[in-house]
């Protein structure tokens, strides 16, 4: 038995060297020097390469370096046989409820009105902006803390699936026609929804006509999931209020995107939320010694709805 770190965008030898001190008695084997292809059973892997399912012959198990599955969700080529798994940790949960809390309430709080006016040397007096009501897309395991921590803090909160939801403390849309017909009610949306071919440019012209021009969007989710033209001219058009982005279609978004130049629209660089890597090495030992074991893996990845 071996494992294989497929991780194509970064070094990933100071993770091989942690996971080895995690795991000392296997042999993990960092890609493209992987020298015994045939060993590999349970592979780490982010942005992999297209033919890596023909390379690792015996491969079981499929963990995505992150919370995020778009590089398989995306793959037509993954054998049927392979389990697909992420990461999922606490803290990530944690820090994007902390992330979105905080830029409502600053916005709220007219925060940036505050800095500007203290860059110009001005003393004027604003009152703080009104509205609670959030609806947050995507409502799973990470959605479900920012949805509960929003609650917690005095929000009117609803939910957004693309199936029914029952089990949640706070009530729960579904379905294109429930979400259009709560828009024009809402302050702010949050987006956590996952990047699937149903949820690709989910947030474009027709979603903003059913705003109010209120309306503040928040994406923590995937950039894939909005459309970026529409997204400009409605912040452009004042049809929204505008938004707060962290993820984006490209990154490092590009130094000529007009998102850069467009004031009501403020950008942070995919720094939401951040796992921690030991909490990451944990996962991954958790769910290999659980595939030798013949154990289920955790945080499954559902090949079909695509998370």
């Amino acid at each position: 038995m071996s494992i294989a770190l497929v991780i194509t965008d970064r070094n990933a030898e100071k993770l091989q060297k942690l996971l080895q001190q995690r795991l000392p008695n296997e042999n993990i084997q960092l890609w493209p020097n992987i020298s015994s292809p045939e060993d590999v059973s349970f592979a780490v892997m982010w942005k992999h390469p297209a033919d890596i399912w023909q390379q690792l012959p015996n491969l079981k198990v499929a963990q995505s370096l992150g919370a995020g599955v778009d590089h398989f969700t995306f793959d037509r080529h993954i054998p049927n046989n392979i389990t697909l798994s992420r990461i999922v940790v606490d803290s990530l949960a944690t820090q994007m409820a902390q992330y979105v809390l905080g830029v409502i309430l600053m916005r709220q709080c007219r925060l940036a009105e505050f800095a500007k006016q203290q860059d110009e040397v001005q003393w004027r007096f604003q009152k703080r902006l009104k509205g609670n009501r959030v609806i947050v897309l995507g409502v799973g395991k990470i959605g479900d803390v920012v949805a509960r921590s929003l609650v917690q803090n005095g929000f009117d909160v609803t939910g957004w699936s693309r199936s029914a939801q029952f089990d949640k403390s706070y009530p729960c849309l579904y379905g294109k026609d429930e979400l259009y017909h709560a828009l024009n009610d809402m302050d702010y949306v949050v987006n956590l929804l996952p990047d699937t071919e149903e949820t690709q440019d989910l947030i474009n012209k027709t979603f903003f006509d059913a705003c109010n021009h209120d309306l503040w969007l928040i994406n923590v989710g995937r950039g894939n999931t909005v459309n970026e033209h529409d997204l400009l001219v409605a912040c452009q058009l004042n049809n929204i209020a505008g938004a707060t982005l962290d993820v984006f279609k490209q990154e490092p978004l590009p130094a000529d995107h007009p998102f850069w130049q467009t004031s009501n629209i403020d950008i942070t660089p995919h720094i939401a939320a951040i796992t921690d890597q030991k909490e990451i090495i944990e996962q991954i030992a958790k769910n290999y010694l659980a595939m030798l074991n013949g154990e289920q893996v955790d945080n499954v990845v559902d090949k079909l709805k695509g998370y």
